[in-house]
């Protein structure tokens, strides 16, 4: 009779349970909150590669004009959005009409710099050589997020 030896997925480390993704949203935020603070020595590699540049002018960060205006317009949006969010909890001290027009300024500010760096198309659909929409797979939306995102 044939001997079967099952191995887990996590072979010779402890044993960690994941996170459903219909676990409480406070458990999920925590669990990455914690997961990006051990990773954060990471960082500094995704805007200082350990080869910069070796794919030459097809690099996100390669310095060409296009690519250095699109950085500049990312750091922007970073400068801008990071004070944003981070004074959310501030807001229960002002007026709502206050909040209300901030925050339908700021919108229109970050909507205008990402028009700026997107053009007028937010939404890309499939080439369909590579991708043929099946009718089974209409109700499906899928999101593809670029690392660095630059370029």
């Amino acid at each position: 009779m044939p001997h079967i030896k099952f191995y887990g997925s996590q072979v010779g480390g402890q044993t960690v349970t994941p996170h459903s993704y219909t676990s409480s949203p406070a458990i999920l935020v925590r669990h990455d909150l914690l997961t990006a603070f051990s990773l954060f020595w990471f960082l500094p590699f995704i805007v200082w590669p350990l080869n910069p540049t070796r794919s030459g002018q097809l690099c996100e960060l390669y310095p060409s004009i296009p690519n250095l205006w699109n950085m500049f317009l990312h750091l922007i949006l970073i400068l801008m959005q990071l004070p944003f969010v981070l004074s959310v909890p501030l807001w229960v001290f002002f007026p709502v009409s206050w909040v209300l027009v901030g925050v339908a300024v700021f919108w229109a500010v970050n909507q205008g710099i990402c028009y700026v760096l997107n053009g007028s198309r937010m939404r890309y659909e499939s080439d369909p050589k590579f991708a043929t929409l099946e009718k089974e797979h209409a109700h499906e939306q899928w999101i593809f997020l670029n690392g660095v995102a630059v370029g």
